[in-house]
């Protein structure tokens, strides 16, 4: 599990950063003191924040969310989330494609998501395992994502499935940070927006989200 912020500034000075191995609890707002002490920034110059909202490590997304929406809430800062596919595609050269983005869920299994050509997001995310992108990968691919070593292990088909190198397998920050400011200026949202959650695709999550809720799936 990493640890990333990014920073993306008016100035045109861009910051991105990844700590390996550290987890994200007790080091998460040191890490952005010291992210916003190397941007020469000081907190209440931030307009936007962004989180990746996942699919991902259930431990990784609850701190990184809780602590975003704590910050959110604190200097009254409107948030926006972006996925973890799109956190890891934004940051892939078009040479790389078609793409198959694998993120570890448990097991066997991984999130996943194809992409053909980088214009072709038609592509809806799922969960499976190995076997279940033999019917929908019609030929080679590279696999990117945190997920991409664990998955590439078990085809254990390297013509078919080529591994990516390691800077592939993480998410851009600083793309991440562009890609939430478009988002947020498409959304036109005001500030003190602090409606962002996890972004669930197995039945478990789901099912324990609706239940704290309430409601039946």
């Amino acid at each position: 599990m990493q640890l990333g912020i990014g920073i993306v500034s008016e100035s045109g000075y861009d910051y991105a950063h990844r700590w390996d191995g550290i987890g994200h609890s007790a080091p998460l707002f040191g890490r952005i003191t010291d992210a916003l002490d190397a941007a020469k920034l000081k907190m209440h110059e931030i307009d936007l924040l962004a989180v990746v909202n996942g699919p991902g490590s259930f431990t990784g997304l609850r701190i990184g969310l809780a602590g975003v929406l704590g910050w959110a809430v604190g200097q009254q800062l409107p948030v926006q989330p972006v996925d973890s596919f799109a956190a890891v595609r934004l940051g892939l050269p078009d040479e790389l494609y078609p793409v198959l983005i694998a993120i570890h869920s448990r097991s066997d299994e991984f999130y996943m998501q194809y992409l053909p050509a980088p214009d072709d997001l038609a592509s809806e995310p799922f969960v499976g395992d190995v076997q279940a992108v033999s019917d929908i990968v019609a030929d080679e691919c590279t696999v990117c994502g945190s997920g991409a070593e664990r998955f590439v292990e078990i085809a254990g088909n390297p013509a078919r499935f080529r591994l990516s190198n390691s800077e592939h397998r993480v998410a851009n920050m600083v793309a991440v940070c562009r890609e939430a400011e478009r988002l947020y200026l498409i959304r036109n949202n005001k500030t003190g927006d602090y409606v962002v959650e996890p972004y669930y695709m197995t039945l478990s999550q789901a099912e324990l989200k609706f239940k704290q809720r309430g409601k039946q799936v």
